[in-house]
């Protein structure tokens, strides 16, 4: 209805990203049996319905436009009003292409395709390398690194496409042959040029792509000098697969760091997108190095800087198209929200002044743009950090009848650094019925109120003291409870914090059943700890980017030479970064139109 939206680029960054991300652990197939409440309730955990419409887009793109459109309009027709399994989606698919003569190539059909990825658990890594003429690619079960060290020998149908440097192709989704299961590699002819490759074009294949250090290296000097070289959402894959194999130990984390560091020449959104989620991760592990007067806590420091200045470039722009150049093209707006909101979570200083202007206006009186609220709210809340404006806040959620105004109070109530007040906001979930919270805003509040470390020390807290009345008084409060100790367990990076959560979870007094839940959701405590100690050396190693993030810096043209020497230089001998690499032989429109970039107002092909 709206192509200027862009709302099929920013599935993949929205949808199909974090799908890759929450499913790079152990989790059910999307087509699975179950026999109890609890296996249901677990079969549709939070990515099911992403990781579901990803796969579609992916069977889409294998055939095409005519053929998927036509297979759904007679599965609907077929089956309305009555319950179905996947065959009979598959079947109409079948019947479709057998229609139209479509073939899939190398014997494969839709039926042996998806169901090798619905009803197995997690999705592909592919490694590609180039050996003399030819690409040589392998695949695996893509995992994080933790210490259980899970293998995996499952293996899928994966339609592969690709393009190189001379060809530029990104556009041309027919396969160009099929990774099958009982394959140990497949092999297909490469250009003798030596120029970068890129596979899984425009994200439109559910895995995730590793390459030889060589190509890595062409690929980051091309995002350096000419970012537009590459389509952007290939880009964007470029962000999240690199720091995402990094956390799989699969890739040097240079190589994500450096790649980010591309991006203070990058003109569209989308790319960003895909850097907040990738930093994320870090920035949470990461403040464990939090001991005061320790080199590491300097280091720390050094990173968040560093991200912070570069989450302000992206902030600039945004802000300039909306107020200087009165941009009002929907991707541009939502983006000023999303990135307003992550510079101010990183302190970036041009952000917080910024929102805090506006929410001064907005505490006068005035109205302020509705997508810089959050995050004027949020700075208003955590600047004054005084009782009345934590309480003018808490009336205006009470009181407005906006739901995004609603939205928008409710999270800012919780960027208090005043513990009393989080405690007290926490403490209205028993008011129930006839409280201010909405019984389905509670685990919206409780991750609001995680998502700083003050908040984070309340929240375990409230747990801690009111876990009998929580599983009591409140209706589902055991799913509440586990819910409210899974959020702590995946944040939870100090000392004082794992030593909580570790207490309640072997206290006997903690009733039987929610032991075995705090037990599981710990493993995510054990998870972390194990990253931070493998890895905040190299992390700390690779943050020297306070250089790069400018706006002012030019990029630097460098020759390949110049550039692995860059990129893979280490200062610890643990690891190597063959070691890491594929080296071995073994809220969008079609990217083509690339359009809405923030240097411009209006669209551009």
């Amino acid at each position: 209805v709206y192509p200027d939206w862009r709302m099929n680029q920013m599935f993949v960054v929205e949808r199909h990203q974090r799908a890759l991300e929450y499913d790079q652990a152990p989790r059910r197939p999307i087509t699975t049996s179950v026999h109890t409440p609890d296996e249901i309730n677990d079969a549709f955990y939070d990515q099911t319905y992403a990781k579901a419409a990803a796969f579609l887009r992916m069977l889409k793109y294998t055939t095409n436009d005519t053929i998927f459109q036509q297979s759904l309009v007679r599965y609907l027709n077929q089956n309305k009003y009555v319950s179905v399994v996947p065959d009979v989606l598959f079947a109409a698919f079948e019947y479709t292409i057998s229609r139209y003569k479509f073939d899939f190539g190398q014997g494969v059909t839709v039926t042996d395709f998806m169901k090798q990825w619905t009803e197995q658990a997690g999705y592909p890594m592919i490694n590609v390398s180039k050996v003399n003429d030819e690409f040589i690619v392998t695949q695996e079960r893509c995992l994080m690194d933790t210490p259980d060290k899970i293998t995996d020998s499952s293996k899928w149908y994966i339609g592969i496409t690709y393009t190189t440097e001379s060809s530029k192709n990104f556009e041309n989704f027919t396969v160009a042959t099929w990774c099958k299961p009982d394959m140990d590699k497949c092999v297909l002819s490469a250009p003798r040029n030596n120029g970068w490759f890129i596979f899984n074009i425009q994200s439109t294949g559910f895995y995730r792509v590793n390459y030889d250090t060589d190509n890595w290296s062409l690929l980051i000097r091309q995002l350096k000098e000419t970012p537009n070289e590459i389509n952007v959402i290939n880009r964007a894959q470029l962000i999240d697969d690199s720091f995402n194999l990094a956390r799989a130990d699969k890739l040097h984390y240079s190589v994500p760091l450096r790649i980010s560091s591309y991006l203070k020449i990058e003109e569209d959104v989308l790319p960003w997108y895909s850097v907040i989620n990738g930093y994320a991760y870090l920035i949470e592990r990461m403040r464990r190095n939090d001991i005061e007067y320790s080199d590491l806590r300097v280091r720390t420091i050094k990173l968040l800087e560093c991200v912070s200045n570069l989450a302000g470039i992206i902030y600039k722009k945004t802000e300039d198209q909306v107020v200087e150049k009165k941009n009002t093209d929907h991707i541009i707006l939502t983006s000023w929200n999303a990135f307003s909101v992550w510079a101010c979570q990183l302190n970036n200083e041009m952000c917080i002044q910024s929102a805090f202007d506006y929410y001064t206006k907005w505490k006068n009186g005035e109205k302020i743009p509705s997508d810089i609220r959050d995050a004027a709210f949020c700075v208003g809340v955590h600047i004054t950090n005084d009782t009345s404006t934590w309480e003018q806040m808490f009336d205006l959620y009470k009181t407005t009848r906006s739901p995004s105004e609603k939205q928008s109070a409710q999270t800012a109530l919780a960027c208090t650094e005043d513990d009393v007040l989080l405690s007290r906001y926490l403490n209205y979930i028993f008011e129930k019925e006839n409280g201010p919270i909405r019984q389905q805003d509670y685990r919206d509040v409780f991750t609001a109120v995680s998502s700083t470390p003050k908040g984070l020390d309340v929240l375990i807290d409230f747990l801690v003291e009111n876990l009998n009345e929580i599983t009591k008084k409140l209706i589902d409060g055991d799913d509440i409870a586990i819910f409210i100790y899974s959020t702590c367990a995946s944040k939870a990076a100090l000392d004082s914090e794992i030593d909580k959560l570790k207490k309640l979870k072997d206290d006997p007094n903690t009733p039987e059943n929610l032991r075995r839940a705090f037990n599981k959701c710990y493993n995510q405590v054990n998870n972390n700890l194990y990253w931070y100690n493998k890895y905040h050396e190299v992390v700390n190693q690779n943050t020297g980017c306070s250089r790069e993030y400018t706006t002012t810096d030019e990029p630097t043209k460098i020759t390949t030479q110049q550039q692995t020497t860059e990129i893979f230089t280490q200062t610890t001998t643990e690891t190597t970064v063959t070691e890491h690499t594929a080296s071995s032989t073994e809220r969008s429109t079609q990217s083509s139109s690339e359009k809405t970039t923030l240097s411009q107002g209006t669209d551009s092909t």
